[in-house]
């Protein structure tokens, strides 16, 4: 008796797993579409989740030992009576913390108009006094915004060099996530992040300088900073202007330690969190409006949305460790691996399929595929970035 080649079966087997293959690559591309009155996006923002859920599961840094955040808190707010707080009380502050010799303090305030103290009739002093304050010291890095089609630029405090003046806009991704830190814009201003990165490594004789390997690549010490494109990772046809890169956090809640800024106005800060520090001052307060979404926050219960001003101390302190090459940056994988991907385990699943007929059974062994898909991909996210 002649036995039947599986060899047509597997053929089609291959075939039908190919073309699933396609299907779900062709899918990809695809950014939006309508069906009736429903709205779809796609598989971009199913691959973002499952970003977001990775970076939820990476192991949690701690406090980065060079940071200090000095958070405006509503207790501040009540205590000096008025919002925006009044030129006067951030200068005195200024003055306490650089006595104590911080390697930068960084404003994360507007301050391109005078805000006078209502409880004081001497209102332009404080202005002048801020300003003088901000001007004494090359270490210390104020803040602009570019400004966008719905939202007008803000300029930068009078007469700061551009040396010590970086932008804090950040880039939104569709849902209100932050996962993206825009190094520069596209004149190559400087963010606010790397400008006090800058300044802090330049102590050490690290700047950023075009790679050897591609010149419209950025180098900061040891590492390259591959600028992300339209179609790299989850993201389909994204606005990638400027340079943008992924931003590794290093801890949903506790990556800086912080102080309030009543205990820097009553120098009660041990100087020693002071000394040798970057000093990042902000607003955590809620009615300070300056609070995000992150790719923590569907998994927390409290606190689901981050302060602008520990948002730009996680990009920070990303950026010192990618210059130091302690910890590497978040980078993606090219297309045509990414393709490679798909195509191995669709297949695998087809076979699969071919190979164990019995329902039960089949569904126990794709139960165990997908679990080493998932704990593979897990591995590869926590190896190939390389968490300490």
């Amino acid at each position: 008796m002649r036995l039947r080649s599986p060899w047509p079966e597997l053929t089609i087997v291959a075939l039908t797993s190919v073309a699933i293959a396609l299907s779900i690559i062709g899918l990809r591309q695809v950014t939006r579409w309508q069906i009736g009155f429903v709205q779809l996006d796609g598989l971009q923002s199913l691959e973002l989740a499952a970003y977001d859920h990775f970076i939820q599961s990476q192991p949690d840094l701690g406090p980065d030992p060079r940071l200090l955040v000095v958070s405006i808190t509503e207790a501040d707010i009540t205590a000096l009576g008025q919002w925006p707080l009044p030129d006067s009380e951030i200068a005195t502050a200024l003055k306490i913390l650089q006595s104590h010799q911080p390697r930068v303090i960084g404003l994360d305030l507007w301050r391109n108009l005078p805000i006078p103290n209502l409880k004081s009739p001497s209102e332009q002093s404080g202005h002048r006094q801020l300003l003088s304050q901000l001007q004494a010291s090359d270490r210390t890095i104020v803040i602009t915004k570019l400004g966008s089609a719905e939202d007008i630029a803000i300029a930068p405090p009078p007469g700061m060099p551009e040396a010590q003046v970086g932008f804090n806009d950040v880039v939104v991704d569709p849902g209100g996530i932050i996962r993206r830190n825009l190094l520069y814009q596209e004149d190559y201003q400087p963010s606010f992040s790397l400008q006090m990165a800058l300044r802090y490594l330049n102590d050490q004789q690290i700047e950023d300088q075009p790679s050897a390997v591609d010149p419209a690549v950025l180098q900061l010490g040891p590492t390259l900073l591959w600028p992300l494109q339209p179609n790299d990772g989850a993201y389909i046809r994204a606005d990638m202007k400027g340079y943008q890169i992924l931003i590794n956090y290093r801890s949903a809640q506790q990556s800086v330690h912080q102080v309030s800024l009543t205990q820097v106005l009553k120098d009660q800060v041990d100087p020693k969190l002071i000394k040798d520090r970057i000093i990042l001052i902000g607003t955590t307060a809620e009615s300070g409006r300056d609070l995000f979404h992150t790719p923590y926050s569907v998994a927390l219960q409290d606190q689901q949305t981050m302060p602008g001003v520990i948002i730009h101390a996680q990009m920070l302190s990303q950026l010192l460790d990618a210059a130091l090459g302690t910890r590497p940056l978040i980078s993606v994988w090219p297309e045509p691996v990414e393709i490679s991907w798909i195509l191995l385990w669709a297949l695998g699943g087809g076979f699969l399929a071919w190979f164990i007929r019995h329902p039960l059974v089949l569904a126990l062994a794709s139960g165990l595929l997908l679990l080493s898909l998932y704990g593979l991909c897990r591995l590869l996210f926590l190896t190939r970035f390389g968490f300490p």
